[in-house]
């Protein structure tokens, strides 16, 4: 987070605001768009945290999610570990949220080069 901040300082474009683990406290209608990389899968409190990229979101907001293919069945703490989360997960989450799927790449390869998806949220207009 520090040198998130001394960059943040550097470029006068970047704020940084640090969430807790059910709350990313972000401005309500505040943004347009958030990207959630390589992440999702630590997040304790999915369900509260996208309710709160929700709350963040202006109407035809969206969020883009990257994150690494994992099979169904195993338990919360697993997929943590694995540091993947299965795609049937996140859009479940997301609908629970009100978030809409827009499009989805179930083929596409993430940062280290192994087999993630990409899903793209919508909040309705």
């Amino acid at each position: 987070m520090k040198k998130i901040a001394e960059r943040a300082q550097q470029e006068k474009q970047i704020e940084t605001i640090r969430g807790a683990p059910d709350d990313p406290k972000l401005g309500e209608s505040s943004l347009d768009a958030i990207v959630v990389v390589d992440a999702f899968h630590g997040f304790t409190h999915p369900d509260a945290m996208l309710a709160g990229f929700y709350r963040s979101l202006r109407p035809g907001g969206r969020v883009a999610v990257l994150d690494r293919t994992a099979r169904l069945g195993l338990k919360s703490s697993e997929y943590s570990e694995e540091n993947r989360v299965p795609q049937e997960m996140l859009i479940s989450h997301a609908a629970a949220a009100g978030l809409r799927l827009v499009s989805f790449d179930a083929d596409f390869r993430g940062p280290k080069d192994d087999r993630s998806y990409l899903a793209l949220l919508e909040k309705p207009r």
